[in-house]
């Protein structure tokens, strides 16, 4: 990702952390791992994403080589294996709390950091088999230049997604929600990000600040599926984020309204 280091593999623990073992040195090593979803009740069923680093051996500062490849990994045997179920770089992989097998994620690349080892085409793909086999789904995006692409999955309502994607000015190209995320072909609508978003003594065009590939994030309120915390040089709250969203800077306490 486009501040993260290269590192060894995954760190492993069965005694509440107090002792570690490294484990799948050989598929995670030089590279970035975004995120690992661990079964609520099966610890040995885990889905693990991974792309390249900015720094680091292997890190996009020094221009690589990369060790491919990248993509969704899955591991039945808690950790020790891993098979890759979808090629390509990703960051962000969402499941949902009720349902193992209804997954989420993305493949996609920052803008600037080219065409590297993304053998699967760059959109938000699903998984209703638990990470086995992805599908790519359609959006109002779809044949655009786009950059990183983040998603947040409302765990009170599994069914209410959110995709934020970096534009090819490295700028917020949206901000969308589907409130039908399991169809094969969700209804999106695009939440207004239109304004000025001042913080800091700076006037940003959107929560990214001035470059989505670096700073770029989002998460959904946990209770509420209308709440949403998006972040780049500051920190922001959308509530009732949808048709008619209202923006918070919680960094900086000032409030604009979007309509």
């Amino acid at each position: 990702s486009a501040t993260a280091q290269a590192g060894q593999g995954i760190l492993k623990s069965i005694d509440g952390g107090s002792t570690w073992t490294l484990v799948a040195g050989s598929t995670f090593a030089r590279t970035a791992i975004g995120a690992i979803r661990v079964h609520p009740t099966n610890p040995n069923l885990a889905v693990a994403v991974m792309s390249r680093a900015n720094s680091g051996r292997d890190g996009e500062l020094f221009q690589g080589p990369y060790p491919p490849p990248f993509g969704v990994q899955r591991s039945t045997d808690g950790g020790v294996t891993w098979t890759l179920t979808l090629a390509g770089e990703t960051t962000t992989i969402e499941v949902d709390p009720t349902n193992f097998n209804n997954q989420f994620t993305a493949i996609s690349l920052p803008i600037g950091y080219g065409s590297y080892n993304q053998p699967a085409p760059t959109g938000v793909y699903h998984s209703t088999d638990g990470g086995q086999t992805w599908s790519l789904i359609p959006g109002p995006w779809s044949g655009m230049t786009v950059g990183r692409i983040v998603l947040a999955l409302a765990s009170s309502s599994p069914n209410t997604l959110y995709a934020s994607i970096e534009g090819g000015d490295r700028h917020l190209l949206g901000l969308y929600r589907t409130d039908n995320a399991g169809a094969a072909a969700p209804s999106w609508i695009q939440v207004s990000t239109a304004g000025n978003w001042s913080t800091g003594g700076n006037n940003y065009v959107d929560y990214c600040g001035a470059d989505c590939t670096g700073t770029h994030l989002i998460g959904v309120d946990p209770s509420d599926p209308n709440t949403v915390y998006a972040g780049g040089f500051s920190l922001w709250r959308c509530d009732q984020c949808g048709a008619t969203p209202t923006w918070t800077d919680i960094d900086r306490k000032s409030t604009r309204l979007n309509s």
